[in-house]
């Protein structure tokens, strides 16, 4: 780390290890064990990666432990961190405040998550993540800052504390210590109020001095970042010279604790002393430090006694203006050209007269006094003009007087300005003479002269030195570097044209007299056209651009033109221009030179040929400037010559040409000849023959080509299938070129086979295979016979039969091809499984054709129930039973197999349950019973069950049945109040320390069922606790514990009881508890809670501010809510009977003198009630009364008698005379 940054760490801890000044006495002498100690300021970086920390150490000055209790507090004064502590004798208890602050490890527990970032919060300035409230204020983001106190406990409290504490910062190399300070305010010796010390803010001490004021003062927390209604610590600070001459007076308004920078109140003299008045108890102290050795001193204030505001002797001040601001500091801007006015305020603030006063300026400026001597406490303003000019400027006004014993006294102050003025530039550049901002610009030709030219202007206000253009590759000159405004002048640069596209931006620079440089740039863009020759070949077949295959399509021997376009493509000439083809064509062009961009036409001719044709022209040229270059180009041309191939066969079955069907017919199983006659009828011959046949024939060619007309016959053969029969016969050829020709031809012929087949059917039923049809024992059946005759041939003798005598009855006894007929038998059924076949035949052309077809059927009686329950109810209507939602809801199945055949597969849903069941198959009158959970949800619930069984034959037996539930939700709420009130934010009632506070909790069963087993219990084993601190019993006989007692430990649904406890405020401030109110559902389940917290400020007396007061500071009404000009009928409604009274104002009312009779109790009441009603509505008025109970006793006496107006005007009186905090 560099010794700057180390510095800089170390001055960044300002004010952390401070000599502090104490009171006078023990106080203010030598350190000495003490009840009460202080570690004035501490600072700790809250990022574990910073090693910035303070650390101290309490030794124990006795030979027995003694108990402590430590405070942290935040730079408001507020205390965020409290908790006892033992030091054992003589024993070293070492402090790591980065243990505390960033880790939360205290010296014997580790603090909460939320107590952490609470603690983070308050100390770093941000807000609280409890409250959102903040308890301090940010001095460096990051940094936990405030102070520590440590006090013995006892009574008495022994003197027995000593110790020390240090800044450490290792990684800036800063490490510094002092004893901690004794704060025991109890002693004889009353604490420092008036400190003297000396400040440094040169020579050696390049940094300056810093103090640190420490007070007891302590801010509430505020829900801004700097308390709105907060006071701040008055301070008032005389300067004086090393000399001893009065320098000047400030008067400060400081946090609690606050370091202050001697540099920021911007003294006249580097060196001298200050006399500091704070309005409380203090401690401060000094810092010198000198950075560039990186060494630093500390030094305490001396207590000095209290002296008079005014100042003894002479004394004088001055204070200068420009044109009405107080310009301390730089950062006043004028224009340029404006007059200026300084203005010189002199006061005499010492106690004799001064004459011969002199106001001078150190720049030689005329200053005008109206007189030249000042009585004690006069003042005069000077004055003095010019002109403003650029830049900034500083100049001191001093004054000098004379006291009567011929003493002088001096001061002086310092005034900056900074005249403001516009300094502005102007660039126009042009290539060759074009002003080219936009692109593409002009065109220059390769090895083209350029000229630029940059036109600058001085468009400003002052004269620009040091001008000068520059510009990316080009030297630029100009003919001065000076222009004063409005001038212009134009420079210049020069090159050669090379080959692209430029961009290049020019920039000017001018310097002002003071300030940043004047700036401008301007582009310009321009194109060169690089020397490229170049030739281009466009071949044509027959006028066409033919690239690609096939180009135009040609009749053969049909005649061919090509044309050969030359074009001279680049932009230098050519020579010896010459085009030759590829495939031997005779080229002819009409020239051999071609200038930049001319073309000419050649051309070459030829016969078209059969099929795909290509060739390739190529172009060739000499550059004419340049005979050692050539340029060729080349490109291709295509043709297609046409032609006609063809095929034809001729396919013939047993010699006929069977194109269209039936064909010859033909017995199923006897050969078949097939022949196949094939022809080229096309102009070019075909090869590759090749004839086949779609279903598999093996066919047979004598040759595989054919000229041009020329025949071959192929054949083949087969067995004859049953039906129409048609196959095809394929011939295909490959020409030349292009794809082959192919040629079809069908034949057919039918296979004769005759056939017959039988359908049986029970009661309309197919009943082949499983599963058969289920009937009841004792039904009627009815087969059907359906016998068709599925050949090809009628069919004779046709008769039907069953295999187990059932008497068949047909309609006829022939059936022709594709006919069919129903025959019929009957019979009953009987139990059991049966199957009986059906047989037909039929004759056709000698031969007997026959078929069968079984039929089977099942004769039974299957059947199931099912009852459904909830929780042991049965519950097939609505509601059903009560649940409480989230409960364990049980659901019963009982399932009886009602039928006479086993039934297996049985199966139960549920919706939305699983459902488990012992087994699943049961037998005729076999009962089971299932079972299902779930969780009940809010409202009125029903599923319905469904059960399922298999008979052996036949399809599953079902039934079905609902159920349904009501849930119900149990619900409990809280309201807890302390006193009566509904305290659930800060601060609460206010009560004294030691009264009895009374604790109400209103229970509700909010739910939707009954609560039993109901209580409240309170958290807090004391009777509050005080927040961020360990409780310390003060009180005698106090309540210890809060015992909550209820009127009953039931509660029906709306129903409502005040439980009570009554405790005892031991503590001053803050304090918070929170009760718990709990209740069982009827008739069971699990406890329904609510919980609810309660604020109380407790204070060591009540405060009260007298009608006197309220009538002479009407400045301190506002935060009441009530105006001096409100009347007194607006507040007190009963004042109605007093008119007069009523009338006047509530200012009014406080000076209400009373008298005899009614009217004169009425007004000595009315001036005692509005002082009251002011004090309980002020916030920071500690007042035992609430504006309410003001305003209703008030108002309920004034319609009293005399004596009972004047009892409670006496009584609200002493309430009024308890002190007032306000001023």
């Amino acid at each position: 780390m560099s010794h700057e940054r180390r510095t800089a760490l170390c001055m960044a801890a300002a004010g952390l290890v401070l000599a502090l000044l104490i009171a006078p006495g023990r106080v203010a002498g030598e350190p000495h064990p003490s009840s009460d100690v202080l570690v004035p300021y501490f600072e700790v970086a809250l990022d574990p990666t910073q090693s910035l920390n303070t650390l101290f150490s309490l030794v124990n000055n006795s030979k027995k432990p003694v108990e402590v209790t430590i405070t942290v507090h935040t730079n408001w004064g507020i205390p965020v961190l409290r908790f006892p502590h033992t030091v054992t004798p003589d024993e070293v208890h070492s402090a790591n405040l980065h243990d505390w602050l960033v880790e939360g490890k205290l010296f014997d527990r580790t603090l909460t998550a939320e107590e952490l970032a609470h603690l983070q919060a308050a100390l770093s300035g941000k807000p609280s993540p409890r409250d959102g409230l903040w308890y301090g204020t940010e001095v460096v983001p990051g940094r936990a800052v405030g102070y520590v106190t440590i006090r013995t406990n006892g009574d008495p409290r022994p003197d027995v504390l000593w110790g020390d504490y240090f800044l450490a910062d290792p990684s800036a190399d800063c490490f510094q210590g002092e004893t901690l300070v004794n704060i025991d305010f109890t002693e004889c010796d009353a604490p420092c109020k008036r400190h003297v010390i000396r400040f440094l803010e040169g020579g050696p001490f390049t940094d300056g001095t810093e103090l640190i004021i420490w007070t007891d003062k302590r801010w509430n927390p505020s829900p801004e970042p700097e308390p709105l209604f907060e006071e701040g610590v008055k301070v008032r600070g005389l300067t004086y010279d090393e000399p001893g001459r009065f320098m000047g007076r400030y008067d400060l308004q400081l946090r609690p604790v606050q370091v202050l920078k001697v540099g920021a109140l911007k003294l006249s003299e580097p060196f001298g002393w200050f006399d500091l008045t704070t309005e409380g108890p203090s401690f401060i102290g000094a810092r010198y430090t000198e950075s560039a050795q990186h060494t630093s001193s500390a030094l305490h204030s001396y207590c000095v006694a209290a002296a008079a505001t005014g100042i003894e002797g002479p004394a004088i001040q001055i204070r200068k203006k420009v044109n009405g601001e107080d310009a301390d500091q730089p950062g006043l801007s004028i224009p340029i050209g404006t007059a200026l006015l300084w203005e010189y305020e002199v006061s005499n603030l010492g106690s004799v007269p001064l004459s011969d006063v002199v106001v001078e300026d150190d720049t030689g400026i005329v200053v005008t006094c109206p007189q030249d001597t000042l009585e004690a406490g006069d003042s005069m303003t000077c004055t003095a003009s010019g002109t403003a000019v650029p830049c900034e400027h500083v100049n001191t006004g001093s004054v000098v007087g004379w006291a009567p014993d011929q003493t002088p006294v001096r001061a002086e102050d310092l005034a900056y300005y900074t005249g403001s003025f516009r300094a502005e530039i102007r660039l126009d550049k042009a290539v060759n003479g074009e002003d080219a901002d936009v692109p593409p610009g002009p065109s220059f030709q390769e090895g083209a002269a350029l000229s630029w030219t940059f036109t600058v202007t001085n468009a400003g206000e002052v004269p620009l030195t040091g001008v000068a253009v520059s510009d990316p590759g080009l030297t630029v000159t100009c003919p001065k570097a000076t222009l004063s405004p409005d001038e212009t002048m134009t420079c210049t640069a020069g090159g050669t044209a090379q080959p692209g596209t430029h961009h290049n931006v020019a920039t000017v620079q001018g310097k002002p007299p003071c300030g940043p440089n004047a700036s401008a740039s301007d582009p310009v863009y321009y194109t060169v056209i690089a020397n490229e020759p170049a030739i281009d070949i466009q071949k044509l077949t027959n006028g066409e651009d033919a690239d690609a295959e096939p180009g135009p399509s040609l009749e053969l021997g049909a005649p061919v033109t090509w044309s050969y376009v030359v074009t001279n493509t680049g932009n230098m000439a050519l020579s010896g221009v010459v085009v030759t083809d590829d495939r031997g064509v005779q080229v002819t062009c009409p020239k051999t030179a071609l200038e930049p961009g001319e073309s000419m036409t050649c051309t070459g001719r030829g016969v078209a040929q059969a099929c795909q044709y290509t060739n390739l022209g190529t172009a060739r040229a000499v550059v004419a400037a340049a005979p050692d270059r050539v340029v060729t180009d080349q490109d291709l041309s295509h043709y297609f010559g046409q032609i006609n191939p063809r095929i034809a066969i001729e396919k013939k079955t047993e010699g006929q040409d069977a194109d269209t069907p039936p064909g010859p017919d033909l017995l199923v199983g006897g050969k078949v000849h097939w022949t196949y006659l094939v022809t080229n009828f096309g102009d070019v011959p075909l090869t590759g023959l090749v004839v086949g046949d779609d279903y598999d024939v093996v066919v047979t060619c004598p040759k595989t080509s054919l000229a041009p007309g020329e025949s071959m016959i192929c054949t083949g053969g087969g067995l004859a299938v049953a039906g129409q029969y048609r196959n095809l016969g394929t011939a295909t050829g490959t020409p030349p070129c292009g794809a082959a020709v192919s040629a079809t031809d069908p034949s057919h012929y039918y296979g004769r086979t005759p056939d017959i087949a039988l359908e049986k059917l029970v009661n309309g039923q197919e009943a082949d295979v499983p599963p058969y049809p289920i009937l009841r024992v004792g039904d009627p059946i009815l087969w059907t016979f359906v016998a068709t005759n599925t050949g090809d041939v009628g069919l004779a003798n046709v008769t039907v039969t069953d295999s187990q005598g059932v008497t068949v009855s047909c309609p006829k006894t022939t059936l022709s091809a594709g006919e069919s007929m129903t025959c019929v038998g009957t019979g009953t059924a009987v139990a059991g499984t049966h199957t009986n076949t059906g047989t037909v035949t039929g004759q056709a052309l000698g031969t007997t054709v026959t078929a069968s077809d079984p039929a089977t059927y099942v004769a039974q009686w299957p059947a199931i129930t099912l009852e459904k329950k909830v929780n042991g109810q049965e519950a097939d209507t609505p509601p059903g039973p009560t649940v409480l939602v989230g409960s364990t809801v049980t659901w019963t199945f009982v399932v009886t197999n009602a039928g006479d055949v086993q039934l297996s597969g049985v199966a139960l849903i549920d919706q939305g349950t699983a459902v488990a069941c012992p087994k699943s198959v049961l037998a005729p009158g076999e009962t089971m019973t299932c079972t299902a959970t779930g969780t009940a949800i809010h409202g009125p619930y029903q599923n319905t069950a469904t059960v399922s069984g298999t008979p052996p034959m036949g399809t599953p037996v079902t039934a079905s049945d609902p159920a349904h539930y009501l849930g119900v939700i149990p619900g409990i709420s809280l309201e807890k109040l302390v006193n009566g009130q509904d305290a659930d934010t800060p601060p609460g009632p206010l009560v004294l320390v030691c009264s009895t506070l009374q604790w109400s909790y209103v229970v509700t069963n909010t739910g939707e069922v009954a609560l039993q087993s109901v209580a409240v219990v309170d958290d807090q084993a004391q009777a509050a606790r005080r927040i961020g601190s360990v409780i310390e019993p003060c009180c005698t006989n106090p309540i210890p514990f809060l015992t909550v007692t209820c009127p009953k430990t039931t509660l029906a649904v709306g129903e409502s009881m005040t439980c009570t406890a009554t405790s005892t405020a031991e503590e001053a401030g803050l304090h918070l508890n929170t009760a718990t109110a709990r209740g069982t559902p009827v008739p069971g389940g699990a406890q329904v809670t609510d919980q609810d917290s309660a604020y109380y400020t407790a204070v060591n007396s009540f405060q009260g501010c007298t009608p006197g007061y309220w009538k002479n500071h009407a400045s301190s009404w506002p935060p009441t809510g009530y105006a001096t000009g409100q009347t007194v009928l607006s507040v007190f409604g009963a004042s109605i009977r007093f008119p007069g009274l009523a009338a006047s104002t509530l200012v009014q009312a406080l000076g209400f003198g009373g008298g005899s009779g009614d009217q004169g109790a009425a007004e000595i009441l009315l001036r005692s009630g509005v002082a009251a009603l002011l004090n309980a509505a002020h916030p920071e008025v500690a007042y035992p009364r609430s504006p309410e109970s003001v305003l209703a006793d008030v108002n309920a006496t004034l319609a009293g008698t005399r004596d009972q107006m004047l009892s409670l005007a006496a009584t609200l009186d002493a309430d009024n005379n308890r002190g007032c905090p306000l001023r």
